[in-house]
């Protein structure tokens, strides 16, 4: 029995990939130390809470999608709802970084958005399982290859938004777009339709 098309699960369900790196890592210390003048040393160490934030994101992101799953009996509340509203909480909270000057401040609204982009990826690996559990390592693959291309992407997007316009806040506002773009997937995307065998 031949396996059905990953990619065409993934595009079935309308899987949002949040972990496409829309917070570019890679460039947060670029983006300390050249927005707010730090040294490297001192933009590290921003970096490294904007970073740890997230990891507190994924544990909660799969806490709270199973939790929800378990007390609704739903799969669109467990995933759909959990992953659209983390998406939307962390464009709120990385959206003031067009226009804080403080870097505290801006540390803390990347670090707050970092958590809710991390808090979507648990529950949208789950979705792998969901809608093609005889597959989901397949599936899974799909999802990780999307964020690897990505990851490669991304900090080549980075830099040249930066590059072109100057500023190190601007290429946020394309983050602010994926994640809008993620929320809204979250309207169709189907986990509680699994994904037939092909014979």
């Amino acid at each position: 029995m031949a396996p059905p098309d990953p990619g065409d699960a993934a595009a079935d369900a309308g899987l949002p990939v949040p972990e496409c790196n829309v917070l570019d890592v890679l460039d947060l210390p670029t983006y300390f130390a050249r927005s707010y003048h730090l040294e490297l040393k001192s933009s590290a160490i921003f970096t490294f809470g904007v970073l740890f934030a997230g990891v507190f994101g994924d544990i909660s992101g799969g806490w709270l999608s199973d939790y929800l799953y378990r007390r609704t009996g739903s799969l669109r509340i467990g995933r759909n709802a959990l992953i659209g509203t983390s998406l939307i909480l962390a464009a709120v909270c990385i959206g003031p970084v067009l226009f804080i000057r403080e870097v505290n401040l801006a540390a803390l609204a990347l670090a707050t958005g970092f958590f809710f982009i991390r808090a979507a990826v648990s529950p949208t690996w789950a979705v792998c399982t969901d809608i093609a559990p005889a597959w989901a390592g397949s599936a899974g693959g799909m999802l990780n290859t999307g964020s690897a291309i990505s990851s490669i992407c991304a900090p080549l997007a980075f830099g040249f938004i930066a590059d072109l316009t100057g500023n190190y806040s601007t290429p946020f506002s394309a983050s602010l777009c994926l994640l809008l773009v993620g929320a809204a997937m979250c309207l169709v995307m189907r986990p509680d339709r699994q994904v037939q065998d092909v014979a």
